[in-house]
Protein backbone atom coordinates (compact mmCIF):
# COMPACT_ATOMS: atom_id res chain seq x y z
CA UNK A 1 0.00 0.00 0.00
CA UNK A 2 2.98 2.33 0.63
CA UNK A 3 6.09 2.73 -1.46
CA UNK A 4 8.89 2.61 1.13
CA UNK A 5 12.28 3.71 -0.26
CA UNK A 6 15.17 1.34 0.35
CA UNK A 7 18.45 2.77 1.62
CA UNK A 8 21.80 1.07 1.21
CA UNK A 9 22.43 -1.29 4.06
CA UNK A 10 19.07 -0.54 5.67
CA UNK A 11 16.22 -3.03 5.52
CA UNK A 12 12.71 -1.93 4.64
CA UNK A 13 10.93 -1.41 7.95
CA UNK A 14 7.77 0.22 9.21
CA UNK A 15 7.55 2.01 12.53
CA UNK A 16 4.42 1.91 14.70
CA UNK A 17 3.05 5.22 13.43
CA UNK A 18 3.10 3.99 9.82
CA UNK A 19 1.47 0.70 10.79
CA UNK A 20 -1.22 2.62 12.71
CA UNK A 21 -1.79 4.86 9.69
CA UNK A 22 -2.19 1.83 7.42
CA UNK A 23 -4.60 0.07 9.81
CA UNK A 24 -6.73 3.21 10.18
CA UNK A 25 -6.88 3.64 6.43
CA UNK A 26 -7.90 0.01 5.92
CA UNK A 27 -10.49 0.25 8.69
CA UNK A 28 -12.10 3.25 6.99
CA UNK A 29 -12.33 1.22 3.79
CA UNK A 30 -13.32 -2.11 5.42
CA UNK A 31 -9.93 -3.55 4.41
CA UNK A 32 -10.29 -2.72 0.72
CA UNK A 33 -7.50 -1.21 -1.34
CA UNK A 34 -8.02 2.20 -2.92
CA UNK A 35 -8.95 0.70 -6.30
CA UNK A 36 -11.32 -1.83 -4.67
CA UNK A 37 -12.90 0.91 -2.58
CA UNK A 38 -13.55 3.06 -5.64
CA UNK A 39 -15.06 0.05 -7.39
CA UNK A 40 -17.34 -0.51 -4.38
CA UNK A 41 -18.48 3.13 -4.54
CA UNK A 42 -19.35 2.80 -8.22
CA UNK A 43 -21.24 -0.43 -7.56
CA UNK A 44 -23.25 1.18 -4.75
CA UNK A 45 -24.13 4.16 -6.94
CA UNK A 46 -25.17 1.80 -9.74
CA UNK A 47 -27.61 -0.11 -7.53
CA UNK A 48 -28.87 2.98 -5.67
CA UNK A 49 -31.25 3.83 -8.51
CA UNK A 50 -33.21 6.55 -6.71
CA UNK A 51 -30.03 8.12 -5.31
CA UNK A 52 -31.25 8.38 -1.70
CA UNK A 53 -28.09 6.83 -0.24
CA UNK A 54 -29.77 3.56 0.76
CA UNK A 55 -30.34 0.29 -1.04
CA UNK A 56 -34.05 -0.46 -0.65
CA UNK A 57 -35.82 -3.78 -1.17
CA UNK A 58 -36.28 -3.44 -4.93
CA UNK A 59 -32.66 -2.31 -5.30
CA UNK A 60 -31.37 -5.28 -3.29
CA UNK A 61 -32.80 -7.74 -5.82
CA UNK A 62 -30.34 -6.86 -8.64
CA UNK A 63 -27.56 -6.54 -6.04
CA UNK A 64 -28.20 -10.14 -4.97
CA UNK A 65 -28.08 -11.21 -8.61
CA UNK A 66 -24.74 -9.44 -9.11
CA UNK A 67 -23.21 -11.01 -5.99
CA UNK A 68 -24.43 -14.43 -7.10
CA UNK A 69 -22.05 -14.59 -10.08
CA UNK A 70 -19.76 -17.61 -9.46
CA UNK A 71 -20.74 -17.38 -5.81
CA UNK A 72 -22.86 -19.17 -3.25
CA UNK A 73 -25.37 -17.99 -0.68
CA UNK A 74 -25.65 -14.42 -1.99
CA UNK A 75 -29.27 -14.28 -0.85
CA UNK A 76 -28.33 -15.40 2.65
CA UNK A 77 -25.55 -12.80 2.78
CA UNK A 78 -27.91 -9.95 1.87
CA UNK A 79 -30.54 -11.20 4.31
CA UNK A 80 -27.99 -11.37 7.14
CA UNK A 81 -26.84 -7.82 6.36
CA UNK A 82 -30.44 -6.62 6.53
CA UNK A 83 -31.04 -8.40 9.83
CA UNK A 84 -27.92 -6.81 11.30
CA UNK A 85 -29.03 -3.34 10.19
CA UNK A 86 -32.51 -3.87 11.65
CA UNK A 87 -31.25 -5.16 14.99
CA UNK A 88 -28.72 -2.33 15.30
CA UNK A 89 -31.38 0.27 14.55
CA UNK A 90 -33.76 -1.34 17.03
CA UNK A 91 -31.15 -1.20 19.81
CA UNK A 92 -30.37 2.41 18.96
CA UNK A 93 -34.07 3.23 19.04
CA UNK A 94 -34.40 1.71 22.52
CA UNK A 95 -31.57 3.90 23.81
CA UNK A 96 -33.16 7.20 22.70
CA UNK A 97 -34.65 9.02 25.70
CA UNK A 98 -38.29 9.92 25.36
CA UNK A 99 -37.74 13.45 26.69
CA UNK A 100 -34.51 14.22 24.83
CA UNK A 101 -33.58 17.77 23.89
CA UNK A 102 -32.92 16.88 20.24
CA UNK A 103 -35.24 15.30 17.69
CA UNK A 104 -34.60 11.55 17.34
CA UNK A 105 -32.73 10.36 14.24
CA UNK A 106 -34.70 8.92 11.35
CA UNK A 107 -34.23 5.15 11.63
CA UNK A 108 -37.12 4.14 9.36
CA UNK A 109 -34.82 3.06 6.53
CA UNK A 110 -32.58 1.01 8.81
CA UNK A 111 -35.57 -0.59 10.56
CA UNK A 112 -36.85 -1.61 7.11
CA UNK A 113 -33.52 -3.34 6.36
CA UNK A 114 -32.25 -0.79 3.84
CA UNK A 115 -28.46 -0.68 3.51
CA UNK A 116 -26.40 2.51 3.46
CA UNK A 117 -22.89 2.63 2.00
CA UNK A 118 -21.22 1.54 5.25
CA UNK A 119 -23.57 -1.45 5.55
CA UNK A 120 -22.90 -2.23 1.91
CA UNK A 121 -19.13 -2.18 2.46
CA UNK A 122 -19.39 -4.49 5.45
CA UNK A 123 -21.52 -6.91 3.47
CA UNK A 124 -19.04 -6.90 0.58
CA UNK A 125 -16.21 -7.55 3.02
CA UNK A 126 -18.07 -10.58 4.41
CA UNK A 127 -18.76 -11.74 0.88
CA UNK A 128 -15.12 -11.39 -0.13
CA UNK A 129 -13.91 -13.23 2.99
CA UNK A 130 -16.21 -16.18 2.28
CA UNK A 131 -15.38 -16.11 -1.41
CA UNK A 132 -11.63 -16.00 -0.80
CA UNK A 133 -11.84 -19.06 1.43
CA UNK A 134 -13.97 -21.07 -0.97
CA UNK A 135 -12.08 -20.18 -4.16
CA UNK A 136 -8.72 -20.51 -2.40
CA UNK A 137 -9.49 -24.11 -1.49
CA UNK A 138 -10.52 -24.88 -5.07
CA UNK A 139 -7.40 -23.15 -6.40
CA UNK A 140 -5.09 -25.26 -4.23
CA UNK A 141 -6.95 -28.43 -5.17
CA UNK A 142 -6.49 -27.81 -8.91
CA UNK A 143 -2.86 -26.64 -8.62
CA UNK A 144 -1.41 -30.01 -9.62
CA UNK A 145 2.29 -29.07 -9.42
CA UNK A 146 1.76 -26.97 -6.25
CA UNK A 147 3.64 -23.97 -7.64
CA UNK A 148 0.89 -21.53 -6.70
CA UNK A 149 -0.21 -21.03 -10.31
CA UNK A 150 -2.79 -22.52 -12.67
CA UNK A 151 -2.42 -22.94 -16.39
CA UNK A 152 -5.30 -22.03 -18.70
CA UNK A 153 -6.79 -25.54 -18.66
CA UNK A 154 -6.69 -25.65 -14.86
CA UNK A 155 -8.18 -22.16 -14.72
CA UNK A 156 -11.02 -23.29 -16.95
CA UNK A 157 -11.66 -26.26 -14.64
CA UNK A 158 -11.72 -23.90 -11.66
CA UNK A 159 -14.42 -21.77 -13.27
CA UNK A 160 -16.36 -24.91 -14.10
CA UNK A 161 -16.29 -25.74 -10.40
CA UNK A 162 -17.85 -22.29 -9.90
CA UNK A 163 -20.62 -23.21 -12.39
CA UNK A 164 -19.32 -20.90 -15.11
CA UNK A 165 -18.12 -21.73 -18.62
CA UNK A 166 -15.04 -19.60 -19.27
CA UNK A 167 -14.93 -18.44 -22.89
CA UNK A 168 -11.67 -17.48 -24.66
CA UNK A 169 -12.77 -13.97 -25.68
CA UNK A 170 -13.80 -12.98 -22.16
CA UNK A 171 -10.63 -14.42 -20.64
CA UNK A 172 -8.40 -12.58 -23.12
CA UNK A 173 -10.16 -9.27 -22.47
CA UNK A 174 -9.83 -9.69 -18.70
CA UNK A 175 -6.10 -10.40 -19.10
CA UNK A 176 -5.65 -7.28 -21.22
CA UNK A 177 -7.60 -5.19 -18.72
CA UNK A 178 -5.36 -6.25 -15.82
CA UNK A 179 -2.16 -6.48 -17.89
CA UNK A 180 -1.74 -10.20 -17.18
CA UNK A 181 1.01 -11.33 -19.53
CA UNK A 182 1.61 -14.87 -18.29
CA UNK A 183 -0.41 -17.92 -19.29
CA UNK A 184 -0.03 -19.23 -15.74
CA UNK A 185 -2.24 -17.49 -13.20
CA UNK A 186 -1.53 -16.76 -9.55
CA UNK A 187 -4.44 -16.71 -7.10
CA UNK A 188 -4.38 -12.91 -7.14
CA UNK A 189 -4.60 -12.89 -10.94
CA UNK A 190 -7.44 -15.40 -10.83
CA UNK A 191 -9.31 -13.06 -8.50
CA UNK A 192 -8.69 -10.17 -10.89
CA UNK A 193 -10.16 -12.21 -13.74
CA UNK A 194 -13.13 -13.22 -11.58
CA UNK A 195 -13.97 -9.65 -10.54
CA UNK A 196 -13.64 -8.42 -14.12
CA UNK A 197 -16.02 -11.15 -15.33
CA UNK A 198 -18.49 -10.41 -12.53
CA UNK A 199 -18.92 -6.86 -13.78
CA UNK A 200 -19.61 -7.98 -17.37
CA UNK A 201 -21.57 -11.14 -16.43
CA UNK A 202 -18.80 -13.23 -18.00
CA UNK A 203 -19.38 -11.85 -21.51
CA UNK A 204 -17.00 -10.44 -24.05
CA UNK A 205 -17.16 -6.66 -24.42
CA UNK A 206 -18.98 -6.80 -27.76
CA UNK A 207 -21.64 -9.16 -26.41
CA UNK A 208 -21.97 -7.19 -23.15
CA UNK A 209 -22.49 -3.94 -25.08
CA UNK A 210 -25.09 -5.61 -27.29
CA UNK A 211 -26.97 -6.98 -24.26
CA UNK A 212 -26.95 -3.60 -22.50
CA UNK A 213 -28.06 -1.90 -25.71
CA UNK A 214 -30.92 -4.39 -26.08
CA UNK A 215 -32.11 -3.70 -22.55
CA UNK A 216 -32.22 0.06 -23.03
CA UNK A 217 -33.70 -0.31 -26.51
CA UNK A 218 -36.83 -1.78 -24.91
CA UNK A 219 -36.76 0.40 -21.79
CA UNK A 220 -38.53 3.17 -23.67
CA UNK A 221 -39.40 5.05 -20.47
CA UNK A 222 -35.79 4.94 -19.19
CA UNK A 223 -36.84 3.56 -15.81
CA UNK A 224 -34.11 0.93 -15.59
CA UNK A 225 -36.77 -1.78 -15.52
CA UNK A 226 -38.49 -3.95 -18.13
CA UNK A 227 -41.79 -5.73 -17.83
CA UNK A 228 -41.62 -9.49 -18.33
CA UNK A 229 -43.27 -9.05 -21.72
CA UNK A 230 -40.67 -6.52 -22.88
CA UNK A 231 -37.90 -8.63 -21.37
CA UNK A 232 -38.94 -11.52 -23.60
CA UNK A 233 -38.77 -9.19 -26.62
CA UNK A 234 -35.32 -7.96 -25.56
CA UNK A 235 -34.08 -11.55 -25.26
CA UNK A 236 -35.33 -12.24 -28.77
CA UNK A 237 -33.70 -8.99 -29.95
CA UNK A 238 -30.34 -10.48 -28.95
CA UNK A 239 -31.11 -13.62 -30.95
CA UNK A 240 -32.47 -16.14 -28.45
CA UNK A 241 -35.83 -17.89 -28.55
CA UNK A 242 -36.51 -17.21 -32.21
CA UNK A 243 -37.57 -20.77 -32.92
CA UNK A 244 -34.49 -21.79 -34.89
CA UNK A 245 -34.51 -25.30 -33.40
CA UNK A 246 -36.46 -27.66 -31.18
CA UNK A 247 -34.27 -26.43 -28.32
CA UNK A 248 -35.82 -22.96 -28.49
CA UNK A 249 -38.56 -23.92 -26.04
CA UNK A 250 -39.98 -21.49 -23.50
CA UNK A 251 -37.72 -20.88 -20.53
CA UNK A 252 -39.06 -20.90 -16.99
CA UNK A 253 -37.30 -17.65 -16.05
CA UNK A 254 -40.57 -15.80 -15.49
CA UNK A 255 -41.62 -18.29 -12.83
CA UNK A 256 -38.45 -17.58 -10.83
CA UNK A 257 -38.95 -13.83 -10.60
CA UNK A 258 -39.90 -12.35 -7.24
CA UNK A 259 -41.51 -9.36 -8.96
CA UNK A 260 -43.04 -8.60 -12.34
CA UNK A 261 -40.18 -6.46 -13.67
CA UNK A 262 -36.53 -7.08 -14.58
CA UNK A 263 -33.57 -4.79 -13.88
CA UNK A 264 -30.49 -4.43 -16.07
CA UNK A 265 -28.46 -6.77 -13.83
CA UNK A 266 -31.19 -9.41 -13.83
CA UNK A 267 -31.50 -9.11 -17.61
CA UNK A 268 -27.77 -9.77 -18.01
CA UNK A 269 -28.15 -12.88 -15.84
CA UNK A 270 -30.99 -14.09 -18.07
CA UNK A 271 -28.73 -13.58 -21.10
CA UNK A 272 -26.06 -15.59 -19.31
CA UNK A 273 -28.51 -18.44 -18.68
CA UNK A 274 -29.55 -18.48 -22.34
CA UNK A 275 -25.92 -18.39 -23.47
CA UNK A 276 -24.96 -21.27 -21.15
CA UNK A 277 -27.94 -23.35 -22.28
CA UNK A 278 -27.08 -22.75 -25.93
CA UNK A 279 -23.43 -23.64 -25.36
CA UNK A 280 -24.44 -26.88 -23.63
CA UNK A 281 -26.57 -27.81 -26.65
CA UNK A 282 -23.74 -26.99 -29.05
CA UNK A 283 -21.32 -29.14 -27.05
CA UNK A 284 -23.75 -32.07 -27.02
CA UNK A 285 -24.14 -31.91 -30.80
CA UNK A 286 -20.40 -31.46 -31.32
CA UNK A 287 -19.54 -34.52 -29.27
CA UNK A 288 -22.11 -36.54 -31.16
CA UNK A 289 -20.71 -35.72 -34.61
CA UNK A 290 -17.06 -34.97 -33.89
CA UNK A 291 -14.45 -37.27 -35.40
CA UNK A 292 -10.67 -37.12 -35.17
CA UNK A 293 -10.86 -34.22 -32.74
CA UNK A 294 -12.93 -32.08 -35.14
CA UNK A 295 -16.59 -31.75 -35.98
CA UNK A 296 -17.74 -33.69 -39.02
CA UNK A 297 -18.32 -30.96 -41.58
CA UNK A 298 -20.58 -33.03 -43.81
CA UNK A 299 -22.77 -34.16 -40.90
CA UNK A 300 -23.34 -30.77 -39.35
CA UNK A 301 -23.88 -28.14 -42.00
CA UNK A 302 -26.05 -27.83 -45.13
CA UNK A 303 -24.74 -27.19 -48.59
CA UNK A 304 -25.18 -23.42 -48.56
CA UNK A 305 -22.85 -23.09 -45.60
CA UNK A 306 -20.22 -25.25 -47.26
CA UNK A 307 -20.14 -22.88 -50.23
CA UNK A 308 -19.81 -19.73 -48.11
CA UNK A 309 -17.53 -20.84 -45.28
CA UNK A 310 -13.77 -20.67 -45.79
CA UNK A 311 -13.07 -23.46 -43.30
CA UNK A 312 -11.14 -26.67 -43.52
CA UNK A 313 -12.59 -30.14 -43.64
CA UNK A 314 -12.61 -30.32 -39.87
CA UNK A 315 -13.56 -27.82 -37.18
CA UNK A 316 -12.28 -27.66 -33.65
CA UNK A 317 -14.84 -26.77 -30.98
CA UNK A 318 -14.15 -23.03 -30.99
CA UNK A 319 -14.42 -22.82 -34.80
CA UNK A 320 -17.63 -24.80 -34.62
CA UNK A 321 -19.06 -22.42 -31.97
CA UNK A 322 -18.05 -19.43 -34.09
CA UNK A 323 -20.00 -20.76 -37.07
CA UNK A 324 -23.13 -21.37 -34.99
CA UNK A 325 -22.78 -18.01 -33.29
CA UNK A 326 -22.52 -16.25 -36.66
CA UNK A 327 -25.63 -18.09 -37.79
CA UNK A 328 -27.52 -16.86 -34.71
CA UNK A 329 -26.32 -13.30 -35.34
CA UNK A 330 -27.50 -13.55 -38.93
CA UNK A 331 -30.95 -14.67 -37.79
CA UNK A 332 -30.93 -11.92 -35.13
CA UNK A 333 -30.17 -9.25 -37.72
CA UNK A 334 -33.01 -10.50 -39.92
CA UNK A 335 -35.36 -10.33 -36.93
CA UNK A 336 -34.26 -6.77 -36.16
CA UNK A 337 -34.61 -5.62 -39.76
CA UNK A 338 -38.15 -7.06 -39.80
CA UNK A 339 -39.25 -4.91 -36.83
CA UNK A 340 -39.23 -7.83 -34.35
CA UNK A 341 -41.20 -10.19 -36.56
CA UNK A 342 -39.88 -13.67 -37.36
CA UNK A 343 -39.46 -14.72 -41.01
CA UNK A 344 -42.50 -16.97 -40.68
CA UNK A 345 -44.63 -14.05 -39.45
CA UNK A 346 -43.28 -11.76 -42.16
CA UNK A 347 -44.16 -14.31 -44.83
CA UNK A 348 -47.74 -14.61 -43.55
CA UNK A 349 -48.15 -10.82 -43.33
CA UNK A 350 -46.69 -10.36 -46.82
CA UNK A 351 -49.19 -12.82 -48.26
CA UNK A 352 -52.03 -10.87 -46.61
CA UNK A 353 -50.53 -7.60 -47.84
CA UNK A 354 -50.52 -8.80 -51.46
CA UNK A 355 -54.17 -9.89 -51.38
CA UNK A 356 -55.47 -6.32 -51.30
CA UNK A 357 -54.17 -5.23 -54.67
CA UNK A 358 -50.75 -3.60 -55.03
CA UNK A 359 -49.64 -1.02 -57.54
CA UNK A 360 -46.73 -1.49 -59.91
CA UNK A 361 -44.29 -0.44 -57.16
CA UNK A 362 -45.61 -3.08 -54.75
CA UNK A 363 -47.48 -0.56 -52.58
CA UNK A 364 -50.91 -0.82 -51.00
CA UNK A 365 -53.48 1.99 -51.41
CA UNK A 366 -54.11 3.80 -48.12
CA UNK A 367 -57.85 3.17 -48.54
CA UNK A 368 -57.28 -0.58 -48.17
CA UNK A 369 -54.93 -0.39 -45.19
CA UNK A 370 -57.80 -0.52 -42.66
CA UNK A 371 -59.20 -3.64 -44.35
CA UNK A 372 -55.78 -5.30 -44.10
CA UNK A 373 -55.49 -4.57 -40.38
CA UNK A 374 -59.04 -5.80 -39.77
CA UNK A 375 -58.18 -9.10 -41.45
CA UNK A 376 -55.40 -9.53 -38.87
CA UNK A 377 -57.34 -8.08 -35.91
CA UNK A 378 -61.09 -8.62 -36.49
CA UNK A 379 -61.92 -6.69 -33.29
CA UNK A 380 -60.92 -3.46 -35.07
CA UNK A 381 -64.38 -3.62 -36.62
CA UNK A 382 -66.09 -3.15 -33.25
CA UNK A 383 -63.60 -2.11 -30.56
CA UNK A 384 -63.07 1.70 -30.41
CA UNK A 385 -60.05 1.36 -28.09
CA UNK A 386 -58.19 -0.75 -30.63
CA UNK A 387 -59.23 1.56 -33.45
CA UNK A 388 -57.78 4.55 -31.63
CA UNK A 389 -54.53 2.70 -30.90
CA UNK A 390 -54.20 1.76 -34.57
CA UNK A 391 -54.91 5.31 -35.72
CA UNK A 392 -52.13 6.66 -33.49
CA UNK A 393 -49.69 3.96 -34.63
CA UNK A 394 -50.29 4.75 -38.30
CA UNK A 395 -49.82 8.45 -37.65
CA UNK A 396 -46.56 7.95 -35.71
CA UNK A 397 -45.06 5.59 -38.30
CA UNK A 398 -45.76 7.86 -41.27
CA UNK A 399 -48.05 5.33 -42.90
CA UNK A 400 -50.60 7.98 -43.95
CA UNK A 401 -49.37 8.39 -47.53
CA UNK A 402 -51.69 7.55 -50.38
CA UNK A 403 -49.71 4.37 -50.98
CA UNK A 404 -47.98 2.28 -48.27
CA UNK A 405 -45.15 -0.15 -48.97
CA UNK A 406 -44.64 -3.37 -47.02
CA UNK A 407 -41.93 -2.07 -44.61
CA UNK A 408 -44.15 0.90 -43.68
CA UNK A 409 -46.99 -1.52 -42.97
CA UNK A 410 -44.72 -3.65 -40.76
CA UNK A 411 -43.58 -0.56 -38.85
CA UNK A 412 -47.18 0.47 -38.20
CA UNK A 413 -48.11 -3.07 -37.17
CA UNK A 414 -45.17 -3.23 -34.76
CA UNK A 415 -46.11 0.13 -33.23
CA UNK A 416 -49.72 -1.04 -32.83
CA UNK A 417 -48.70 -4.31 -31.15
CA UNK A 418 -46.24 -2.50 -28.87
CA UNK A 419 -48.95 -0.07 -27.80
CA UNK A 420 -51.28 -2.97 -27.04
CA UNK A 421 -48.53 -4.77 -25.11
CA UNK A 422 -47.95 -1.70 -22.96
CA UNK A 423 -51.64 -1.59 -22.08
CA UNK A 424 -51.53 -5.26 -21.14
CA UNK A 425 -48.49 -4.66 -18.94
CA UNK A 426 -50.31 -1.94 -17.03
CA UNK A 427 -53.01 -4.40 -15.93
CA UNK A 428 -50.85 -7.51 -15.50
CA UNK A 429 -49.80 -6.76 -11.89
CA UNK A 430 -53.40 -6.30 -10.70
CA UNK A 431 -54.52 -9.45 -12.50
CA UNK A 432 -51.65 -11.42 -10.95
CA UNK A 433 -52.64 -10.22 -7.49
CA UNK A 434 -56.35 -10.87 -8.04
CA UNK A 435 -55.90 -14.44 -9.32
CA UNK A 436 -52.71 -15.37 -7.43
CA UNK A 437 -50.61 -15.72 -10.58
CA UNK A 438 -46.86 -15.60 -11.10
CA UNK A 439 -45.47 -12.93 -13.49
CA UNK A 440 -45.24 -15.51 -16.26
CA UNK A 441 -48.78 -16.76 -15.68
CA UNK A 442 -50.06 -13.18 -15.63
CA UNK A 443 -48.45 -12.60 -19.04
CA UNK A 444 -50.13 -15.72 -20.43
CA UNK A 445 -53.45 -14.63 -18.90
CA UNK A 446 -53.22 -11.19 -20.51
CA UNK A 447 -52.20 -12.76 -23.83
CA UNK A 448 -55.39 -14.85 -23.70
CA UNK A 449 -57.41 -11.69 -23.07
CA UNK A 450 -55.71 -10.00 -26.02
CA UNK A 451 -56.52 -12.95 -28.30
CA UNK A 452 -60.16 -12.95 -27.25
CA UNK A 453 -60.50 -9.17 -27.51
CA UNK A 454 -58.97 -9.09 -30.98
CA UNK A 455 -60.41 -12.28 -32.43
CA UNK A 456 -63.63 -13.08 -30.62
CA UNK A 457 -64.47 -16.80 -30.87
CA UNK A 458 -61.51 -17.37 -33.18
CA UNK A 459 -59.35 -15.83 -30.46
CA UNK A 460 -60.55 -18.44 -27.96
CA UNK A 461 -59.43 -21.19 -30.30
CA UNK A 462 -55.99 -19.56 -30.51
CA UNK A 463 -55.40 -19.73 -26.73
CA UNK A 464 -52.72 -22.37 -26.02
CA UNK A 465 -53.99 -25.51 -24.33
CA UNK A 466 -51.79 -25.09 -21.24
CA UNK A 467 -53.00 -21.51 -20.73
CA UNK A 468 -56.63 -22.53 -21.07
CA UNK A 469 -56.38 -25.51 -18.74
CA UNK A 470 -53.92 -24.40 -16.08
CA UNK A 471 -54.35 -20.63 -15.92
CA UNK A 472 -57.85 -19.71 -17.08
CA UNK A 473 -59.66 -22.82 -15.85
CA UNK A 474 -57.17 -23.65 -13.06
CA UNK A 475 -57.23 -27.37 -13.84
CA UNK A 476 -57.26 -29.74 -10.86
CA UNK A 477 -54.05 -31.68 -10.26
CA UNK A 478 -55.68 -35.13 -10.06
CA UNK A 479 -55.02 -35.95 -13.70
CA UNK A 480 -55.00 -34.56 -17.26
CA UNK A 481 -58.21 -33.75 -19.06
CA UNK A 482 -59.59 -36.02 -21.73
CA UNK A 483 -59.81 -34.74 -25.30
CA UNK A 484 -63.59 -34.37 -24.95
CA UNK A 485 -63.21 -32.35 -21.74
CA UNK A 486 -60.66 -29.99 -23.25
CA UNK A 487 -62.80 -29.49 -26.37
CA UNK A 488 -65.81 -28.77 -24.16
CA UNK A 489 -63.74 -26.29 -22.14
CA UNK A 490 -63.07 -24.20 -25.24
CA UNK A 491 -66.74 -24.39 -26.29
CA UNK A 492 -67.99 -23.29 -22.86
CA UNK A 493 -65.63 -20.33 -22.77
CA UNK A 494 -66.84 -19.26 -26.21
CA UNK A 495 -70.41 -19.38 -24.93
CA UNK A 496 -69.48 -17.28 -21.89
CA UNK A 497 -67.82 -14.60 -24.02
CA UNK A 498 -70.83 -14.43 -26.31
CA UNK A 499 -70.97 -12.91 -29.82
CA UNK A 500 -68.20 -10.64 -31.12
CA UNK A 501 -68.17 -7.19 -29.57
CA UNK A 502 -66.07 -4.86 -27.44
CA UNK A 503 -64.50 -6.90 -24.63
CA UNK A 504 -63.32 -5.06 -21.52
CA UNK A 505 -60.82 -6.62 -19.15
CA UNK A 506 -63.27 -6.55 -16.23
CA UNK A 507 -65.77 -8.54 -18.32
CA UNK A 508 -63.10 -11.03 -19.30
CA UNK A 509 -62.13 -11.52 -15.63
CA UNK A 510 -65.79 -12.10 -14.77
CA UNK A 511 -66.12 -14.76 -17.48
CA UNK A 512 -62.94 -16.50 -16.30
CA UNK A 513 -64.35 -16.75 -12.77
CA UNK A 514 -67.54 -18.26 -14.19
CA UNK A 515 -65.48 -20.71 -16.22
CA UNK A 516 -63.67 -21.87 -13.09
CA UNK A 517 -67.00 -22.69 -11.43
CA UNK A 518 -67.82 -25.34 -14.05
CA UNK A 519 -67.16 -28.83 -12.59
CA UNK A 520 -64.57 -30.78 -14.52
CA UNK A 521 -67.05 -33.66 -14.90
CA UNK A 522 -69.41 -31.35 -16.86
CA UNK A 523 -66.83 -30.13 -19.37
CA UNK A 524 -67.29 -32.93 -21.90
CA UNK A 525 -70.89 -31.79 -22.59
CA UNK A 526 -69.51 -28.51 -23.94
CA UNK A 527 -72.46 -26.47 -22.65
CA UNK A 528 -72.63 -23.91 -19.88
CA UNK A 529 -75.72 -24.78 -17.81
CA UNK A 530 -75.59 -22.31 -14.92
CA UNK A 531 -75.93 -18.92 -16.56
CA UNK A 532 -79.09 -18.07 -14.61
CA UNK A 533 -77.32 -18.62 -11.26
CA UNK A 534 -74.78 -15.87 -11.80
CA UNK A 535 -75.13 -12.16 -11.45
CA UNK A 536 -74.80 -10.08 -14.57
CA UNK A 537 -71.27 -9.01 -15.53
CA UNK A 538 -70.20 -5.55 -14.48
CA UNK A 539 -71.03 -2.75 -16.93
CA UNK A 540 -68.29 -1.68 -19.33
CA UNK A 541 -66.09 1.09 -18.03
CA UNK A 542 -65.54 4.34 -19.88
CA UNK A 543 -61.88 3.42 -20.41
Amino acid sequence: YLDIPEKKGVAKTLDLSVVTFIMDALADREGFTNSQFERCKKSFEHFDVNGNGRLEDDELIPLTTWLGFCSEDASDLVRQAQELVRSTAQRELELIPEDGDYPPPDLSGALAGHLDFTDFLQMLRNHMNQDYTRTGQLFKKLDADKDGRLDILELRHLFQQLQFELRPEALLESMVSHEILSERFSFHQFRQVLEYLRDVEGFSKSYFDDAIGSFWHFDVKHQGLLSTRRTQKAIQWIGYGLGMSVFGSKSDWKERLVRGVVSETEFLRLCREHEDAELAIWRTVYRKYAANHGAGYESLYPGWLKKQATLGKELDFEEYCKVLQDFRYMYRDIYRSNFCFTPREVKAYEESFKKYGLDSAGRLPQSKLADLFESIYPALKWDPTLKNALRQSIRKQDAQAKFVDFPAFLRALRAFEDAEAELLDQDAANVAKSFGLSPGEADDFMDAFHLCRCGGAAGVNAIPSATMRKILYCEAAQGPMTFQQETGLYQIFQQLLGPPGPLRLENFLHHVRRLREVPEADLAAGKYRKVEQHVAPPPPSDG
